[in-house]
């Protein structure tokens, strides 16, 4: 592949995945190239492990002018606001909005999964989506604490990384809502999508060997499942389905964080 291309694959993933600009310096005929499906699908990962590798050293070198405990503070905070805005707060206020619908009684969640969509907070603001949206809040800033405390600040990356392969995972099914698929990705590629997500995690297993083995196997299992589970019922998935299956894996191996791994 070419480096228009790698490039072009490698903005089309950051655009599918987060709503950060990219700098107009930074961009060359690159953006205009449409690269191959099957190259946007295995830059995915990537983009998360770019993300998480940013944040952690920026939070580095933060660590040279603070104490351990204003660097550990200043770690979940800043972790936990980029996972919350990354997208524009999508996945966080799908979230609150599925917690809404459940607690209202009237539908079950297979009617409501194909009818979410970003609503405005005055639409959804009610006791149980209130809570859940403090609950995640809490969980991220308490679990990155603990992390860092635990001297695993580099399990931002895998956090990342799982949430952008399980969404990759799901990008191929079609769109409910347009009838094409969201990448035209062939059945004997998509695959290859998760050999290079454990060859990339390999790397976070050389200190964090079981909770990369556990957070892996849960979040492929997660990505499957919700795969089938989409087509049977919907012969699809819209963009709200698979950003929530995104965050639901990213809170998943941060959970498998907290649980496995001992500084």
């Amino acid at each position: 592949m070419r480096k228009n291309q790698l490039l072009a694959a490698l903005y089309s993933a950051w655009e599918m995945l987060l709503d950060i600009p990219i700098p107009r310096k930074m961009l060359t005929t690159s953006a205009t190239i449409r690269p191959p499906a099957v190259a946007i699908l295995l830059a995915l990962p990537f983009i998360g492990l770019l993300c998480g590798a940013i944040m952690i050293l920026a939070l580095k070198f933060t660590s040279i002018f603070l104490a351990n405990f204003g660097n550990a503070v200043l770690y979940a905070l800043v972790l936990t606001i980029f996972v919350l805005a990354k997208d524009s707060g999508r996945g966080f206020r799908l979230v609150m909005e599925l917690c809404y619908d459940l607690a209202a009684g009237n539908r079950k969640i297979v009617e409501i999964l194909p009818l979410l969509h970003i609503r405005k907070f005055p639409e959804i603001n009610d006791l149980a989506s209130n809570l859940c949206a403090f609950a995640i809040c809490g969980f991220l800033l308490a679990a990155f604490t603990y992390l860092n405390f635990k001297g695993a600040s580099l399990w931002a990356v895998p956090v990342l990384m799982m949430g952008a392969a399980v969404q990759g995972h799901l990008l191929s099914l079609r769109n409910i809502r347009g009838g094409l698929p969201f990448l035209a990705i062939p059945e004997n590629d998509r695959n290859k999508l998760w050999v290079l997500t454990g060859f990339l995690m390999l790397f976070p297993a050389i200190e964090f060997p079981l909770a990369v083995l556990v957070s892996f196997g849960l979040c492929f299992v997660l990505a499957a499942g919700a795969r089938k589970f989409f087509e049977e019922l919907y012969g699809g998935a819209t963009s709200e389905m698979i950003t929530l299956a995104g965050i639901t894996a990213e809170l998943l191996t941060l959970f498998c964080g907290i649980l496995l791994i001992h500084g």
